[in-house]
């Protein structure tokens, strides 16, 4: 049979079966969309938190009279703390300064003081490997232990609220995305193989005039499988505009479109068997 014949079949089944292929298409894009955005803001906020955490820095302020060995003792100690990436002394001049430069405005407020209040600090920067632990809170405590050390104060508190939110994130994705396959699967199976019966006639004549059936198989399977390649389309689409506008890395998002088509991929060939 001439390749007109199956694209004449082809049209005539995508116009019969146009309530089934347009829900697929639906159900691939809106699905599709979804979990597309749902990824573009958990990686927005994974990219936010590592620039925050590379600007975070904490401040161990000491009591007024400490001895300077202990002074050197604490430089040392901090310096060779495995999770500390960087240790500055900041001494009351440093520390004036530093104010001054911060908070402009309040700079008339220090002529109140006969002397400079600001205390002594050390001010680190940690390591990633220390979020990652989920273990900067306790580091932060034990500092605040030490003796002569008379608080402890870090910018690192936004830094873990992002953390939890992203924890919390992952998890709800894990969730949604098991409950999406193991509801949408039978659903996408059903309405592939009610697509197929449609065409099983198809099937009855090629055999009966003696006719190879691959082709009446290939026309098929492109009839239910062309919802799923045109919403990934759309879908590729759609993660090249935001991998080229966004602040992050967009090339994890092109696994979407790919996973739709390879679901897809696999319902049609089991729908296919007897």
């Amino acid at each position: 049979m001439s390749t007109k014949f199956y694209l004449n079949e082809l049209a005539y089944l995508w116009k019969r079966s146009r309530v089934e292929i347009n829900f697929l298409f639906l159900l691939f894009f809106l699905s599709g969309l979804f979990f597309t955005l749902y990824l573009s803001g958990y990686t927005y906020l994974a990219n936010l938190r590592s620039k925050v955490y590379e600007t975070a820095f904490c401040k161990v302020f000491l009591q007024e009279g400490v001895p300077d060995d202990y002074i050197v003792f604490l430089k040392d100690f901090f310096e060779k703390d495995p999770d500390v990436k960087d240790v500055r002394f900041v001494d009351k001049e440093s520390a004036l300064k530093e104010f001054k430069s911060r908070f402009p405005r309040y700079e008339e407020l220090l002529k109140l003081f006969k002397e400079n209040p600001l205390p002594i600090n050390f001010e680190l920067k940690f390591k990633n490997e220390l979020l990652k632990r989920r273990s900067l809170e306790e580091k932060l405590e034990f500092f605040s232990q030490f003796p002569y050390v008379e608080t402890v104060q870090s910018n690192y508190d936004f830094v873990l609220r992002l953390d939890r939110i992203i924890n919390t994130l992952f998890f709800v994705a894990v969730f949604l995305f098991v409950f999406f396959t193991v509801i949408f699967i039978p659903i996408l199976s059903s309405i592939t193989r009610t697509i197929l019966q449609k065409e099983f006639h198809l099937f009855e004549l090629i055999e009966l005039l003696g006719y190879d059936t691959k082709k009446a198989i290939w026309t098929i399977g492109i009839a239910a499988f062309v919802p799923a390649f045109i919403a990934s389309l759309i879908l590729a689409g759609i993660t090249l505009i935001i991998d080229s506008v966004a602040p992050f890395s967009g090339k994890l998002l092109y696994a979407i479109p790919l996973f739709i088509l390879f679901i897809q991929l696999l319902v049609l060939v089991d729908s296919t068997k007897p």
